[in-house]
């Protein structure tokens, strides 16, 4: 499980990279518990919010050395994308 913290960077299991902007976010409707994030790469930057329980399921996310995020995002970014592609339409096999 992977607890999201602020101003780290982490890869879902499919390959994207995100940045947690905030690790704890409320809905104004039921008071449930939001994780704020953007997507870094390989595609374009947006940011979104997941519920808090599916950022933490087990091996979703995996938080990034600096080291591992460096690598990442200096990856041609076709290439990466065509990846997590493959990884998702794997999934789905399964």
């Amino acid at each position: 499980m992977s607890t999201a913290q602020a101003t780290k960077y982490y890869q879902h299991r499919h390959g994207g990279v995100y940045y947690v902007n905030n690790p704890r976010a409320l809905s104004t409707v039921d008071k449930s518990e939001w994780v704020v994030y953007t997507h870094v790469c390989p595609f374009d930057r947006e940011t979104w919010i997941r519920p808090k329980s599916e950022w933490e399921d087990e091996g979703r996310f995996r938080e990034l050395s600096i080291e591992e995020f460096e690598v990442l995002y200096s990856r041609d970014r076709t290439e990466f994308q065509e990846e997590i592609r493959k990884s998702k339409e794997e999934s789905k096999k399964v």
